[in-house]
């Protein structure tokens, strides 16, 4: 169901995926527990998701509470909670807390080419990030309407 909602998202239909991610989440906490990884990486799932419908709001609180279990379950430089970081990041930047975001993506890309390595497409991704360089939002995929 995680890799369908993902599917769907990646369609546009960011409701419906929203709706998958959160059947899945519900089952997955039951099954295997709050703190299992595949259980993390649905929290992202639906953080991204609702994210990508302009609730930024929402989706901080969503990328606050898994990034705290992720450093917990994973560890603070696990290539998971890097990209959690970033979405915490990219979030706060969506809110016009640019400052705050600069900061965030500064970390995050220093653990990345620790972590990763400086030629990584993930750290070098992170060099063209939204918040650096970039004082305003400019056109971007975030809080789109699907079509």
């Amino acid at each position: 169901m995680n890799n369908l909602a993902g599917v769907i998202s990646r369609q546009g239909r960011y409701g419906e995926a929203e709706t998958r991610y959160t059947e899945v989440l519900v089952l997955k906490r039951e099954a295997l527990g709050p703190r299992h990884p595949s259980t993390l990486g649905s929290m992202h799932g639906l953080a991204a998701v609702i994210d990508l419908q302009g609730r930024h709001g929402e989706a901080e609180k969503r990328y606050t509470e898994v990034l705290a279990l992720e450093r917990e379950v994973l560890g603070p430089r696990h290539p998971t909670t890097l990209g959690s970081m970033h979405g915490l990041a990219a979030v706060i930047h969506f809110q016009g807390r640019y400052g705050e975001a600069e900061k965030r993506f500064t970390e995050v890309l220093a653990l990345e080419r620790e972590v990763l390595g400086p030629r990584h497409p993930i750290t070098l991704a992170g060099i063209a990030r939204p918040g650096r360089g970039d004082p305003s939002p400019g056109p971007l995929r975030r809080g789109r309407k699907a079509a």
